[in-house]
């Protein structure tokens, strides 16, 4: 089972890097791709966690909170990806 999901992110992670034309991982501007996969992220200051996602409904849009106490811009990437 758990082969059959990497296989499947895999894929997924493929299709995107496709889709978005990204050659290196520099290239990659998660926000962005976040925001035109219908996801508005948004810095706010919380405690507990480094970020929350909300969802519609129909988990067709949401908005991740991403803890703006973060220091680290690499770390609030991973967070948001």
């Amino acid at each position: 089972m758990a082969d059959a999901r990497y296989l499947l992110a895999k894929r997924e992670a493929q299709q995107l890097i496709a889709y978005y034309s990204i050659i290196s991982p520099d290239e990659i501007e998660l926000e962005l791709i976040a925001v035109d996969r219908g996801v508005f992220p948004q810095e706010i200051d919380f405690r507990g966690a480094d970020a929350r996602l909300v969802t519609s409904k129909d988990r067709k849009s949401g908005v991740a909170s991403i803890n703006a106490t973060i220091p680290e811009q690499g770390r609030k990437r991973f967070v948001l990806a």
